[in-house]
């Protein structure tokens, strides 16, 4: 007998597919949470019509899930990735948290990372690419906002998540796995949001990042969002079940968002990226303004120490740039908003 999640997902794409017009394969993704109860559904889903899962997985150390107040167990993330890359072979991508309170390199983060290289690593492949995307479920990767550190100088965490990013990499590129880049967003509270202008979860990496931000069809409240306002929503799934139940949603607040503040989101998200920030992609949230013209004459001494690197087809990180890009960016959303004005 059919669930009932599955049976409103496969009447909800029904909907979907009657009133507008889906390519071929276009992608459907769905939000997993890997309790067993998800895993014994997930053939389901794939029969409702779901071509992709993103599995949050989070961590693969048992008091770790504990901090975070998840519902799943380690052996149960297991078993979940398990099912899901036999039942959608190429299409599962996972949520890793990094440089959580307490991490070191060798005890959580490489080791997470080593223990699911064969998941790929692009997250929600169409979605990133700008394709057509379906979204369902209810995500963690909405229109957060995380702290950005107020002083340039490196705490030891932060020197540790440095140092997992280039492990990180290193692992990528010798596994041949897709990654578009290694994020790590510090907060100088456990796990907090302010208002500065970024688009990930803080404390939170994304096997790639949401560097085009062009609009997708998404079903829930919080699922993958590329729209024009900023989210935060409850940081766990009890809290985000027991506000759905009792307002609705999870959302606990939301700003609207001007162009200036998408386009300084994509200077975030895309400087991740190895392609970085591409004139192309900016025209779209700022027509009548170039990268090129935003910043030439203004990086100095971050060109001159070969952290970025500007040119007629945009701006990019340089390797010694990416690990150091927390630190950067606020010096470039300066140069931004000060030239907006």
């Amino acid at each position: 007998m059919e669930s009932d999640v599955a049976y409103v997902f496969r009447k909800v794409l029904k909907a979907i597919q009657s009133k507008a017009h889906l390519l071929e394969g276009a992608e459907v993704s769905l939000e997993v949470n890997p309790t067993s109860l998800e895993t014994q559904t997930l053939r389901e889903f794939r029969e409702a019509g779901i071509n992709r899962v993103s599995i949050g997985v989070q961590s693969l150390h048992a008091a770790t899930l504990k901090l975070l107040n998840r519902d799943h167990s380690v052996k149960e993330a297991k078993n979940c990735l398990q099912a899901a890359q036999n039942l959608f072979p190429g299409r599962v991508s996972i949520d890793l948290m990094f440089g959580l309170p307490h991490h070191n390199t060798e005890r959580y983060e490489v080791s997470n990372f080593a223990c699911n290289q064969s998941a790929e690593s692009i997250h929600n492949k169409g979605y990133w690419q700008g394709q057509q995307y379906i979204g369902i479920g209810p995500g963690a990767h909405s229109r957060v906002v995380p702290q950005v550190w107020k002083s340039a100088e490196k705490t030891t965490k932060q020197r540790d998540a440095d140092h997992v990013g280039r492990i990180v990499k290193d692992i990528s590129v010798k596994s041949d796995i897709r990654s578009n880049t290694s994020s790590f967003h510090s907060s100088t509270n456990e796990i907090a949001v302010s208002k500065n202008n970024n688009n990930m979860t803080c404390l939170t990496h994304v096997p790639a990042a949401k560097h085009r931000s062009e609009d997708s069809l998404c079903i829930s409240t919080v699922a993958h969002h590329v729209i024009r306002e900023a989210r935060i929503n409850a940081s766990d799934p009890a809290s985000w079940l027991q506000e759905t139940l009792k307002k609705g949603n999870g959302i606990r607040k939301t700003e609207p968002q001007t162009r200036l503040v998408v386009a300084s989101e994509y200077l975030a998200s895309g400087l991740r990226t190895r392609k970085g920030v591409t004139a192309e992609q900016w025209g779209v949230f700022l027509p009548h303004l170039s990268p090129e013209e935003v910043f030439v004459g203004e990086l100095g001494w971050l060109e001159d120490a070969g952290l970025v690197h500007l040119s007629p087809e945009g701006l990019r990180a340089t390797e010694e740039g990416l690990v150091l890009l927390d630190a950067i960016l606020p010096h470039l959303y300066n140069i931004l908003y000060d030239h907006s004005r």
